[in-house]
């Protein structure tokens, strides 16, 4: 069964060079990559913050589309134009569950 990789998670890659015979390009490609793969973890990283005493998540100020979002995932972003913390919540039958708290 192929897997379906969301729009936003898709890496652009020179479809010319992947069908390339041509190891120099090949390598080019793996290149590309890897550079792009580099930099998805380090937007990840600087996204989480992690410690032995706290945690700190960096959200967004809309919501995570509800198509991408998997069963039992959770998106948090801020309504800055309300005010509120907001959560979506995909439960593994598919149920989708939203919950906000006032920011005061």
């Amino acid at each position: 069964m192929p897997i379906t990789v969301p729009d936003d998670l898709a890496l652009p890659m020179d479809e010319d060079l992947i069908r390339s015979k041509n190891p120099d390009d090949l390598v080019k490609v793996f290149y590309d990559l890897k550079k792009q793969l580099i930099q998805m973890y380090q937007e990840l990283a600087d996204a989480v913050n992690v410690s032995s005493r706290y945690a700190v998540l960096r959200v967004e100020n809309q919501a995570f589309p509800t198509a991408s979002l998997g069963a039992l995932e959770t998106n948090f972003y801020v309504d800055e134009a309300t005010h509120k913390l907001m959560v979506k919540v995909k439960y593994a039958d598919g149920t989708l569950k939203t919950g906000e708290v006032a920011l005061t």
